[in-house]
């Protein structure tokens, strides 16, 4: 599903590294709560969808998960709500939209949302007007999620104190041979360093009495059409 996209690209595509641009390592804080809003296609059962969403995001290092709500609109779907925890201490992720719930084993590495080490440094970016501006960096690398998917990404983060928060992100997923999967626009802002409801990270109720887990893999990541419909 859509949020589980949204989980991805904040954290789980991120990984521990340095910061190219002045060697210090550049990561997103240690608790973080946020809004997205992201818009894109993608290909699902030899058609293409075009998919925007609202969502609210709540990463903990503490606690070592991560949760997402999200409002997903998907072209001839209508409106779905989607609600993702991944939680790296049991290895397990729970998506639940309609009322339904599916469990996916996830690696119990917490994956920090840092700059890696791979990214090729692309510059800086003014953002806002000649005398109220934040200046950010941009960064671009490819990650593969899987033997036969491959996700480019290009990300601009704003730097306050140590810490790095991501304002717009883009990707495009494509398999081993090339065939596109989906592609993925974002903008990010309202960021708290406090998250005032704790309950985001329980379990969702629905997952009590899921079925056994299935392996997280691209189908899952990225094909989240099937889960809609």
């Amino acid at each position: 599903m859509h949020s589980v996209c949204v989980a991805l690209l904040f954290f789980v595509l991120a990984c521990s590294a340095q910061d190219i641009e002045d060697t210090v390592t550049c990561c997103a804080p240690r608790l973080l709560q946020g809004d997205a809003y992201s818009s894109g296609i993608t290909f699902t059962r030899g058609r293409k969808y075009y998919f925007s969403a609202n969502t609210r995001y709540y990463y903990s290092e503490a606690k070592k998960k991560i949760a997402t709500t999200s409002v997903v609109m998907v072209q001839g779907l209508g409106n779905v709500t989607v609600k993702t925890l991944n939680d790296f201490n049991t290895g397990r992720g729970y998506t639940v939209t309609n009322g339904r719930c599916r469990v996916t084993r996830l690696p119990k590495t917490f994956p920090r949302n840092c700059v890696p080490s791979s990214a090729v440094y692309l510059g800086t970016l003014k953002v806002g007007s000649p005398r109220n501006y934040l200046t950010t960096s941009s960064y671009m690398w490819t990650v593969k999620p899987s033997f036969s998917t491959s996700v480019n990404v290009e990300s601009m983060k704003y730097r306050y104190g140590l810490s790095c928060y991501d304002v717009a992100l883009s990707t495009v997923s494509k398999t081993s041979t090339g065939a596109l999967l989906s592609t993925t626009d974002m903008i990010m802002g309202n960021f708290k360093t406090s998250i005032l409801f704790p309950s985001v990270f329980n379990v969702p109720y629905q997952c009590n009495t899921s079925p056994e887990d299935e392996n997280l893999d691209e189908g899952m990541s990225y094909d989240f059409i099937n889960f809609i419909i």
